[in-house]
């Protein structure tokens, strides 16, 4: 995502209380894990990782299992910063012996080590094998036993039969068919990987991002594109880009057409890859209503990219008083108006999107304040600057572009002294070298 630059009884009943609390949550997700209810055990795992870390990881592997893609990356993200593998590898183990062998913790166990190898487990393989002695027909364990296999570079038809099995119990399984696809791919079978993707959209509404960028890899080859974008000061450039091959355009489209919101993340996807040319013949003939604004959504960003500046503003608009979009693309519009030199608007989007960020997500809680505090620098709101600027260094206090900012602000307030300390501090944090001559200027301007 783009940064902008420049512009005493009490307390004993808290004491004794919290840790049976936790302790009370940990047996509540341990038993929903023993139901395979993976959402509850997500939601569960994810309020204990407040206080141990570890079980972030586990909240990210049972959101990924209830194909909630979003929130499992946020906690795998949360386990990477502050989560120990080797305790993580402990707590598995002690409770596959404290369960008696459940098979629902056998295959938590086991898809853990497979995408956590630092875990110290020698074959994490061998705890779904266990549990399939227990639970013959399970989609996770099929899946994940063929995803090793796959990352052990065995595409076999074996390796494959184990995601059409896991395909098979469960029709509306995404990662299984993007698996798939990938061992197709692998041995050469590219028509076969393109139909299972096919299959992967039509027969799952929460398919990842991923399986739109294999689509694409699969079925376009790069071209050249001129484009004129209103976030890069109306010049026109030429890039490259994917260009969707003409026998598999119309292919798409008609498998496709009775699925429309996948049609449409498909079309979004090549405006992220800056084809407007591809996402208009794909978004030809569609218009979809959902309550999601992803269509005005990705006509906004075909508009930015043609340089149809009016249209685009019209389309924001729209998108701020419907209030419906997701806070990343509602911030990505943010920046898009930002970027395009209107950050009174930019405002207005970064404050819409703020309410809507995910508790978890302190990278786009970051930004988002940081870039608020920009906007207000930007239109002069120098108290609000200031206060959103270190709101954004509460999360990360060595955040070069807020620091710089926050330093702007009090430079022009006149606070020298102020400015100083906050660009000295951007120096000293910062290893970017464009950010440190950023920081070195300006402090060498406070001395003219």
């Amino acid at each position: 995502m783009k940064r902008y630059l420049g512009i005493v009884f009490l307390l004993m009943v808290l004491i004794v209380s919290v840790p049976a609390l936790a302790e009370n949550h940990e047996d509540q997700f341990w038993q929903a894990v023993g139901r395979g209810d993976y959402l509850a055990a997500a939601k569960l795992a994810a309020d204990i990782g407040a206080s141990d870390a570890e079980y972030n990881f586990l909240a990210g592997v049972c959101y990924q299992n209830s194909f909630r893609y979003q929130e499992s990356n946020l906690y795998f993200q949360k386990f990477g910063r502050s989560g120990n593998p080797d305790k993580l590898g402990s707590l598995l183990t002690e409770r596959i012996k404290k369960s008696a062998g459940d098979p629902q913790v056998l295959i938590l166990a086991g898809i853990s080590g497979i995408l956590e190898p630092d875990l110290g487990f020698e074959d994490p393989t061998r705890y779904l094998e266990q549990a399939r002695r227990k639970v013959k027909e399970n989609a996770f364990i099929d899946n994940y036993l063929g995803f090793f296999k796959l990352n052990q570079n065995d595409d076999s038809v074996k390796t494959k039969k184990l995601f059409l099995t896991a395909i098979g119990l469960k029709k509306d399984f995404p990662e299984a068919y993007n698996n798939l696809a990938v061992a197709y791919a692998h041995s050469g079978d590219t028509e076969q990987a393109v139909g299972t993707l096919l299959d992967c959209l039509a027969n799952c509404p929460s398919s990842p991002d991923n399986t739109f960028a294999s689509l694409v890899n699969l079925t376009s080859k790069d071209g050249m594109i001129t484009i004129t974008p209103c976030d890069f000061g109306g010049k026109t450039e030429t890039i490259e880009a994917p260009v969707m091959g003409d026998e598999y355009r119309e292919k798409i489209k008609t498998a496709l057409a009775q699925y429309p919101n996948q049609l449409l993340r498909l079309t979004e996807y090549f405006t992220q890859k800056a084809n407007f040319i591809e996402a208009e013949s794909l978004l030809q003939g569609l218009e979809v209503h959902d309550g999601t604004g992803l269509y005005d959504y990705v006509k906004f960003q075909i508009a930015k990219l043609k340089g149809a500046r009016e249209e685009m503003e019209g389309l924001g608009n729209k998108i701020l008083a419907d209030n419906v979009l997701d806070y990343q693309r509602l911030f990505q519009c943010g920046v898009v108006l930002f970027d395009s030199g209107d950050p009174l608007t930019a405002e207005k989007f970064f404050e819409a999107t703020l309410p809507k960020i995910h508790p978890a997500d302190e990278n786009y809680l970051l930004q988002c304040y940081s870039n608020m505090g920009t906007c207000y620098y930007a239109n002069k709101e120098y108290d609000k600057a200031i206060m959103y600027l270190k709101k954004a260094l509460e999360y990360y206090p060595e955040d070069t572009i807020s620091l710089i900012n926050l330093g702007l602000v009090y430079r022009d307030q006149g606070d020298k002294g102020k400015a100083g300390e906050y660009f000295q501090k951007a120096l000293d944090s910062s290893q970017d070298e464009q950010e440190q001559a950023t920081a070195e200027k300006y402090l060498e301007g406070l001395k003219e």
